[in-house]
C-alpha cells in the first residue's frame, strides 16, 4: 500500500513540474555542389537534404547492424564499394 501511495504522489509532483521549454528544430540545409552532369537530380521538393540527413544516411549506409544477420554484418557498403563510384560490384 506504501509503495502505491509513493507513486501517486510521485506522479502527481512530477505532472506539477513546470512547462519545460519548446524545443525547435532548425535544419541546415545541405550543399550538394550539383556538378554539370546530370542536369539535375531527382531531389523532393518537401525532402530537402539536410546537414542532419546526410550525416544518418552515411551512418545508415556503413552501419552492418541493419543486415540482420548479427553473426554476418553486412552493410550497404559491403557491395557497394565507393572506389567503384558505388556501384554493385559484388
Amino acid at each position: 500500500m506504501k509503495h502505491k501511495i509513493l507513486l501517486i504522489a510521485l506522479s502527481l509532483l512530477v505532472s506539477c513540474a513546470t512547462k519545460m521549454p519548446e524545443i525547435t528544430y532548425e535544419p541546415v540545409p545541405y550543399d550538394i555542389g550539383i556538378p554539370m552532369f546530370p542536369d539535375s537530380l531527382n531531389i523532393p521538393p518537401d525532402n530537402l537534404m539536410t546537414v542532419d540527413g546526410v550525416r544518418l544516411g552515411r551512418y545508415l549506409f556503413y552501419d552492418g547492424r541493419l543486415s540482420g544477420d548479427p553473426k554476418r554484418p553486412m552493410s550497404c557498403a559491403t557491395c557497394h564499394k565507393q572506389e567503384h563510384a558505388f556501384e554493385c560490384g559484388t
